[in-house]
């Protein structure tokens, strides 16, 4: 996962949101493939800055992550994700 080939302009894009920022960060201590409620849950985590959160917090970082961010970084080439399996690469 490399932001070096993006533009300037489309480093700031991606960087603009904290919820991004902090999936690059999740993403690069997990394996490989990682599912989206798992991401999600992590996401949460640490931005609530706990170890365990509400389901509904989870339920509405995945919505924002599958309707909004994941879609967007797999655009700009920062990760693959197929929004049919939740899965991300």
């Amino acid at each position: 996962m490399s932001t070096t080939s993006l533009t300037e302009s489309e480093r700031h894009a991606l960087l603009s949101s904290e919820r991004r920022r902090v999936v690059l960060d999740v993403l690069e201590e997990q394996p490989a493939e990682v599912q989206l409620a798992d991401l999600a849950s992590d996401v949460a985590k640490r931005e609530v800055g706990l170890d365990a959160v509400e389901s509904e917090t989870v339920k509405r970082v995945k919505i924002t992550l599958h309707h909004n961010h994941l879609p967007k970084m797999d655009e700009l080439g920062i990760l693959a994700y197929c929004p049919n399996s939740h899965q991300i690469s």
